[in-house]
This record gives structure tokens, C-alpha cells and sequence, in this order.
């Protein structure tokens, strides 16, 4: 069941065409959106989360959703907060009654598994906790779609594990952003590459690798990235 449908959307800073007619079904569940540095990834993302305006074409949120979540990449937080205290912002920027606020709070410091962090201050943690911690205020409101743009990038091996788990626990429909092929890799999941403005390929992670080596191209997500972005095979049959 598709939560998005976007249908012709078009993008341009100034002269530059960043989105070009793009078409994509974004289905429930978690979705990640792969593709090379300046193909357009953010761009995308801020159209969805209502940031940049819709230039061309029309973007279509189901039925009965509640809001959207944003993560931009690289969160600049404030260092002086306390993460708890972090948490509440979103909330009571949303007009959330003050007597609910906690509750909130409690649920996302639940989910984000943040009970030993919450009281510390935000400039004491590490790069895996400012994301852990950024995660968890975009998911305060519980929206029905969370948009996370490059939430792995900058972390070591070992941190990036565990926020691609986080994802995948939230039980939210999410759309992250990579241009690493090893978050496919580690997710069962959605995936839709984007590159040239456009959706060129998307289905689930399972049957996109599995088309691609049935076809004698290889059992790796390198092989399928490189054939799809860089060109190796202009009629490659993969849904769009």
C-alpha cells in the first residue's frame, strides 16, 4: 500500500534541474532512497517534508495519516540541552498539551531506547546518540511517514549498525536517504534509486537482487548500483 504518490514532480535551482518529472509510489513500511552525491536525494526529501515548495507535479499523502516526521542531515542540536528536554520541543511546537508532553516523551524515550541519555546534555554525546536523539524528536508527534535524509553518514561501522536496527524497529513508515549501498545491504526493505532526477529503479531489496542475478550481473548491491546509476546497461528491466 503506497503512503506517497508522486506524480511528474519537477525541481530546479535556478538553471539546474535537479528533479526531473518524477514518478514514485512510496510504499508503507521502510524505504530507502539510494543514490550518488548531488543526485537530488535531499532535495526530494524537502518536497516531501513540505520544506521546498512543489515547483512542477503533485505529491499525494494517503488517507488518515497523521503528519510527517523530519531529520535533516547532520542535526545541528543545542549543546546545552538536556536530551529529555530536547524531546519536548517538537511537541510543544505542535501545540501538544502540556500535560501530554510527558507521556510523549516517555513513549519516544522508550522507543529510541534514549532512558540511559535522557537526562544528559546533548554536547556530551556521541555521533550515534545525536542521531539516536534527532530520531527520536522527529518520531514525538508519531507521524505516519518519518523522512530521514543521510541519517547514517558520518557514523563508524558499529554505530551505523545500530541506527539502521533503530530504524527498522520504529514500526513507522520511514523514507531514508543513503548513497551508501551497504544500508540496502543491511535492511530488509524498500529500496528506489534515484539518479538523472528521476526514480530509475525500485522494488523490494530481495527482488531487485534477485532480477539482478538471475540476469548474470551479479549478487551485490555494488553491481546492482553500478549498473543502474553508472550507466553499465541502458535497458536494464528493473521497475521504476
Amino acid at each position: 500500500m503506497a503512503c506517497v504518490s508522486i506524480k511528474g514532480l519537477s525541481f530546479r535551482y535556478r538553471k539546474a534541474e535537479v528533479l526531473c518529472g518524477l514518478d514514485w509510489e512510496v510504499s508503507s513500511g521502510v524505504t530507502v532512497l539510494l543514490g550518488p552525491n548531488g543526485s537530488g536525494k535531499s532535495t526530494l526529501i524537502k518536497c516531501l517534508a513540505g520544506i521546498l515548495p512543489v515547483q512542477e507535479g503533485a505529491i499525494t499523502f494517503a488517507e488518515g495519516g497523521s503528519g510527517i516526521g523530519y531529520v535533516p542531515q547532520n542535526p545541528s542540536l543545542p549543546g546545552l540541552a538536556r536530551v529529555r528536554d530536547l524531546l519536548s520541543y517538537p511537541a510543544w511546537l505542535s501545540g501538544v498539551p502540556r500535560g501530554e508532553i510527558p507521556r510523549r516523551v516517555d513513549t519516544a524515550v522508550e522507543r529510541l531506547d534514549l532512558g540511559a541519555l535522557q537526562r544528559h546534555r546533548v554536547r556530551t554525546l556521541s555521533g550515534g546518540e545525536l542521531q539516536q536523539v534527532a530520531i527520536g524528536a522527529g518520531v514525538i508527534n508519531d507521524p505516519s511517514l518519518l523522512l530521514l535524509d543521510e541519517p547514517t553518514v558520518g557514523l563508524d561501522p558499529s554505530q551505523r549498525m545500530r541506527t539502521r536496527r533503530m530504524i527498522a524497529g520504529l514500526g513507522t513508515s520511514v523514507v531514508m536517504s543513503t548513497h551508501l549501498t551497504e544500508d540496502i545491504q543491511a535492511m530488509e526493505a524498500q529500496v528506489a534509486i534515484l539518479s538523472e532526477g528521476k526514480i530509475q529503479a525500485s522494488g523490494s531489496s530481495r527482488d531487485l537482487l534477485a532480477q539482478q542475478t538471475s540476469e548474470g550481473y551479479g549478487s551485490s548491491f555494488e553491481a546492482f548500483y553500478e549498473r543502474i546509476v553508472l550507466g553499465r546497461g541502458e535497458d536494464h528491466g528493473f521497475p521504476a
